[in-house]
């Protein structure tokens, strides 16, 4: 079925069933943090369901190429990559939250080192160029994300390769040949993606979507609701922000840039390790059972060529290997945001302090929780994607 059908109030129908799928942040986020998140969303008036998606990219853009997760004792280990799209209604806040956050982080590091960690050209060349200038970090964003996947949705009908290049650059890979002259391209990369956009642009380019290259398993959706706060609460909160001491994450983000750039490992505690083992073996599990069953069903099938293949892009929220990996990384941008904050709001954060490379049981399961929200809402527009 075509959304091109759907009326305007189909598309906010779909969209209320998202937003009605609550994310509670102060459960996603230390009392300390979420305090600030708190004054910071109302001072700014910078809805908070717009704003966390937009520090989340920017710690895992920031974190650099060189940054891994361990994730079992066997030596795996993932990049901090992480994908974003943030969907609310026109007049929801999504220009001023990007102009109060994504704008002066990127404008700051680029007075301060002349680099471009933003990113607006969407083509293989066009992304090749950007990352070898950043040296392999960036961050694709924009307050109206339509041309994204429009150009995307354009290049994959033209046979292109601009989603398999999105899709590497994900995992942490770069585009990289050794030439008899010399070397060219990137090694790794940090690459991640906050993109704000409207309801009704996304179920119509989702609609058109064809292929079934897990993109779309790559990306996560937070959906939220317009939020808009009274002169007064603002004026209010704005004061108490001042006396934080932190009205802006620009040199917090700053800092995180200069610290990260050289590369942490980050490690799971011993009992987050076995929680997340535990979450990998449940997978695997699933994926033995769904085959298995395939398998019994199709002894029972008299003509190999009734055997029905299963598209793993026709259910994304379902339990696929990408949901660990989603997770893993959840928990080290909450852990190294929250960590970067902190010290931000101690007034200790210099070139000196460093962060502490454990993740925590409490942050994995937080990270766990966050993604069952952004799983169930993206559920809910996946039921737009014609394959």
């Amino acid at each position: 079925m075509s959304f091109s059908k759907f009326s305007e109030s189909d598309v906010f129908e779909t969209y209320r069933a998202a937003f009605s799928i609550p994310i509670d942040w102060s459960s996603i986020f230390e009392d300390e943090i979420y305090q600030w998140l708190s004054i910071f969303e109302k001072g700014k008036n910078c809805n908070l369901s717009l704003t966390i998606p937009a520090l989340l990219g920017l710690t895992a853009s920031l974190s650099g190429p060189n940054t891994r997760i361990k994730g079992h004792g066997n030596g795996f280990s993932t990049s901090t990559n992480l994908y974003l799209l943030a969907v609310c209604d026109p007049g929801g806040g999504k220009s001023i939250t990007f102009e109060n956050v994504i704008e002066p982080v990127l404008s700051h590091i680029f007075e301060k080192t002349g680099i471009r960690i933003g990113n607006e050209s969407y083509t293989s060349a066009g992304l090749q160029r950007h990352q070898i200038a950043s040296k392999g970090t960036g961050i694709i964003t924009s307050d109206e994300g339509h041309r994204f996947l429009a150009s995307v949705n354009a290049k994959q009908a033209k046979g292109e390769a601009e989603r398999s290049y999105l899709c590497k650059m994900w995992s942490g890979k770069g585009d990289y040949v050794e030439l008899s002259t010399g070397s060219r391209g990137f090694q790794k990369t940090s690459m991640s993606m906050c993109i704000y956009i409207q309801p009704h642009p996304l179920m119509s380019e989702l609609s058109n979507f064809s292929g079934a290259d897990g993109f779309m398993d790559r990306i996560l959706l937070v959906v939220s609701r317009p939020v808009l706060f009274p002169t007064a609460i603002v004026k209010e909160n704005y004061e108490l922000l001042r006396e934080t001491g932190m009205e802006s994450v620009k040199d917090t983000f700053y800092y995180m840039y200069l610290s990260l750039k050289e590369g942490v490992e980050y490690t799971l505690s011993e009992d987050a390790q076995s929680e997340y083992d535990g979450m990998v073996d449940s997978y695997a599990e699933l994926l033995d059972e769904k085959y298995q069953m395939h398998l019994d069903e199709d002894e029972n099938k008299e003509n190999v060529n009734d055997i029905d293949i299963a598209c793993t892009q026709t259910n994304l929220c379902m339990s696929t290997s990408k949901d660990t990996i989603h997770v893993l990384r959840l928990a080290a941008a909450i852990h190294i945001l929250s960590e970067f904050l902190k010290a931000t709001l101690m007034k200790v954060l210099d070139l000196n302090w460093k962060v502490e490379d454990v993740i925590s049981l409490a942050c994995l399961r937080r990270a766990r929780l966050l993604y069952s929200c952004l799983a169930r809402q993206k559920s809910i527009f996946a039921q737009v994607i014609v394959i």
